[in-house]
């Protein structure tokens, strides 16, 4: 969800329900407003999809979540507060295995 002030990186899973809930729940990461990408893939080599974002708004972030099994998440904050001057605006990610352990 993206908002002036408000907003949050979620992800939904999906109970095979059907209705008003349209089966999905959804499990918060992250509340901060601006986030403009969040891709998803095997960022540490496990075999697992793991979840990365680019905040870019008040401050420059860039998020990961690390799946660690379970529907369990661990997050992993790369970088806070860049200099307004080189703002975000893309960034591809090489992966936790190529970043290691900040």
């Amino acid at each position: 969800m993206f908002g002036y002030s408000r907003g949050e990186v979620l992800w939904l899973k999906n109970r095979g329900n059907s209705g008003a809930d349209y089966g999905f729940r959804d499990h918060q990461l992250l509340v901060r407003p601006g986030a403009i990408h969040v891709p998803v893939g095997d960022l540490d080599g496990d075999g697992d999809l793991d979840i990365a974002t680019i905040i870019s708004q008040f401050e420059e972030e860039l998020w990961a979540f690390a799946n660690v099994g379970a529907g369990q998440l661990r997050r992993r904050d790369f970088l806070v507060s860049r200099p307004k001057s080189d703002d975000f605006s893309y960034h591809r990610y090489p992966g936790f295995s190529e970043i290691q352990n900040p």
